[in-house]
């Protein structure tokens, strides 16, 4: 039998990753699993924020506040009772998406990556590839991903 005891849930804020957390956080409670939630900022982003400000914003700062807007997030997404008992942990890193969801699956030893997909054919896919994908490919994990219902 698969034992999982820690998965790795990438967030893009976009809306198809929220019913993918919810779907998580129901795995993790049926395993005891803990969950990471995870977002990759591309570097440029980072720059962008840093800069914004005056003096210049620490990189360290921009990772700790976007955690918070990833606990956030979830709690809006998960409710309180789905929530408890569950041990979750908020992890961000800039790069490109799917090498930085494939680096954090290998730095946090998780069992599973639990993802959305857009579910693009075609052409689009195409033309804007695929994250989960590329991330199937690339993992050492088992890769599960749920096909967004605004796909």
């Amino acid at each position: 039998m698969l034992e999982i005891q820690r998965l790795l849930v990438p967030v893009d804020f976009s809306g198809f990753s929220d019913g993918t957390v919810k779907f998580a956080a129901a795995v993790a409670a049926n395993f005891n699993a803990e969950m990471i939630i995870f977002h990759a900022i591309s570097e440029d982003e980072v720059e962008k924020i840093a800069e914004s400000r005056v003096p210049r914003y620490p990189i360290d700062m921009i990772y700790a506040d976007m955690e918070t807007e990833l606990a956030t997030h979830v709690g809006k997404l998960v409710t309180p009772s789905e929530l408890e008992g569950l041990r979750i942990r908020y992890a961000v890193s800039s790069g490109t998406a799917a090498r930085e969801i494939v680096e954090a699956a290998k730095l946090h030893k998780v069992d599973l990556i639990v993802m959305a997909t857009h579910g693009r054919t075609g052409l689009s896919h195409v033309l804007m590839g695929s994250i989960a994908e590329q991330v199937m490919r690339l993992a050492g994990c088992p890769v599960l991903t749920i096909k967004s219902p605004r796909a």
